[in-house]
């Protein structure tokens, strides 16, 4: 038995941002998000999207989904009104500094400033293009991109645009849902009238396929962003190591050409590296020399820097335990 509430839920009246066109239907686990098909087979092309999109959702409940589709849905009107106002702006600069064929149109007497443009362009009614931005001049997908990638709004906390530790993909999904909704309610069913179906107006078919388009391309930018993300996450997993790796090798560099710096300035070090030279060859050639000392004497005959036989004696010393 169906519950007070349940049954006062079912009265709602479907409507924006889904119109009733998600449902949900709750299992012994969690809930299911179902999607309710048109009978029309133009509607059918939205089906593999539509799943998904469901799928980037599916540790969402239709509540947060809602939620999330008004906000996308407020926040993309502001980013297309603040476009319209930017673009608008720039044109009525333009026009004021260099002119344009929108000029001519102005009344006799006008002074051709920027509130005399502002009102020609309001106020258009040539035959000629007016060159007003148009809210169709920014899609959906790139107003949210433009507001994900330039957010930076320190006090949003854990919420963005009504998900809770929201992942910018889920949000493109979300936007997908609305793109796919949309097309269906403003293109309802063919009716029958008198036994005949009415099929859908050419505009009418021309407009879910152009929803069809956008709802793919929504969900590619969506599938790029997951997969980035993910790489991003990868990366920042084996940082740690990478950066002491580089730290490794850079103390290694440094210390290279420290020694080197070392052997241009001190002769002696030069020439220590010199005797090493010898002392290998040595150890290959054992008959070379009776003992350390005989090798000691004659590198000191061989090199000028080098001033003392026990000094000489105990790098031998060291060289072997190396070995």
């Amino acid at each position: 038995m169906k519950s007070e509430s349940s049954e006062q839920a079912d009265l709602v009246e479907p409507c924006w941002p889904f119109w009733g066109q998600l449902k949900a239907a709750t299992s012994h686990t969690h809930e299911k998000i179902d999607f309710e098909w048109p009978c029309s087979d133009y509607f059918n092309r939205f089906h593999l999207i539509e799943l998904q999109a469901l799928r980037m959702l599916e540790r969402r409940d239709l509540t947060e989904i809602r939620f999330a589709a008004e906000e996308i849905g407020k926040q993309i009107d502001e980013e297309i009104d603040a476009y319209i106002e930017v673009e608008t702006d720039s044109l009525v600069k333009s026009l004021s500094e260099s002119g344009g064929y929108q000029c001519q149109y102005l009344p006799d007497g006008s002074h051709g400033t920027e509130s005399e443009i502002r009102d020609l362009l309001e106020n258009w009614s040539f035959d000629d293009l007016s060159g007003l931005p148009d809210r169709s001049d920014l899609s959906a997908l790139d107003a949210l991109s433009n507001f994900l990638e330039n957010d930076s709004d320190p006090d949003k906390g854990f919420i963005q645009l009504g998900l809770c530790e929201a992942e910018p993909h889920e949000l493109y999904a979300v936007l997908a849902l609305m793109t796919i909704c949309q097309a269906i309610h403003s293109n309802p069913d063919p009716k029958c009238v008198n036994h005949y179906t009415v099929e859908l107006s050419k505009s009418a078919i021309t407009a879910i396929g152009d929803a069809t388009i956008q709802a793919v391309e929504i969900m590619a930018y969506a599938d790029k962003v997951k997969f980035e993300a993910q790489i991003k996450k990868a990366i920042a997993a084996q940082l740690p190591g990478l950066l002491a790796a580089a730290v490794n090798e850079r103390a290694t560099e440094r210390a290279s050409k420290a020694a080197n710096k070392r052997h241009a300035i001190d002769p002696k070090q030069a020439d220590k590296a010199m005797v090493r030279e010898c002392w290998d060859d040595w150890q290959k050639q054992p008959d070379r020399y009776d003992g350390k000392a005989a090798f000691a004497r004659d590198m000191l005959t061989k090199y000028e820097s080098l001033k003392s036989q026990p000094v000489i004696e105990g790098w031998c010393r060291a060289w072997e335990r190396e070995t």
